[in-house]
């Protein structure tokens, strides 16, 4: 099991740059029906303890974008002004293009079902540290409990992901060498398919510990090297990703 919180200093945040993580973290929660629709075209699918999971884990984060909303809307962001908020990304032609992608995994299903699971384990642990990240630097006790809540799931969920990878990657290292290269070569920081705008370099430097790639959180990096038992250095790729994003 994954334990600990995420690093970072008790210092309160203020709370526009909460509500600024919240409508990041909103906006990428509310992908997840999108996700899941791309996943059914999968293999994975016909794997009935797969899809068991797979339906509780879209209403668990279904229902975390409903709490952030609701927690947006109530009294204690009343007044409160998000600079520059992230926008929800509009479809462009690769995001179209994705679901007919998703179905090439029945070539080669133990390769491509790696690659997704991993890159989900990923997500779901960056969800995990970012939310219990921002709960650590809230002084709103209902607001910090229900982060914190969020953040347990999300430790839950890549824990459950991390074991069905390990069902492909476990004894096949060219598969895990396959899942290595995809992840250099075209993963980027959860949420950054769901967010746009001058808001994504600052919000994610925040959720994901990253400023530049000299300055990071390497728990990322630990708890997917435990969880999946190969590095593959998510944090390295996303403290790159952002910066390349700042610098523009």
């Amino acid at each position: 099991m994954v334990t600990g919180s995420a690093v970072g200093s008790p210092e309160s945040l203020p709370l526009s740059i909460v509500a600024l993580c919240m409508e990041y973290a909103y906006n990428t929660e509310s992908d997840t029906p999108r996700y899941f629709r791309n996943i059914l075209q999968t293999p994975l699918a016909v794997e009935e303890s797969f899809r068991v999971f797979l339906n509780e884990w879209r209403d668990d984060e279904s229902r975390h974008a409903g709490i952030l909303r609701n927690l947006l809307d109530s009294s204690i962001f009343r007044g409160v002004v998000v600079p520059d908020p992230p926008e929800r990304r509009s479809p462009t032609w690769v995001t179209r293009l994705t679901p007919y992608l998703y179905r090439i995994t029945w070539v080669m299903p133990r390769y491509f079902c790696a690659i997704i699971l991993a890159a989900a384990t990923v997500n779901e642990l960056s969800a995990f540290l970012g939310y219990a990240r921002l709960a650590r630097h809230v002084d709103d006790p209902a607001l910090r409990s229900a982060l914190g809540q969020i953040a347990g799931d999300e430790r839950r969920h890549a824990e459950r992901f991390a074991a069905f990878a390990r069902k492909r990657l476990d004894g096949y290292p060219s598969v895990a060498r396959f899942v290595k290269w995809c992840f250099r070569a075209l993963w980027a920081p959860v949420g950054s398919k769901a967010n746009e705008g001058a808001a994504f370099a600052s919000v994610a430097a925040i959720l994901f510990g990253v400023v530049g790639p000299t300055d990071r959180d390497d728990r990322l990096d630990e708890l997917s090297t435990r969880l999946l038992g190969f590095e593959i250095e998510p944090s390295t790729i996303a403290a790159k990703r952002i910066a390349r994003v700042i610098r523009r």
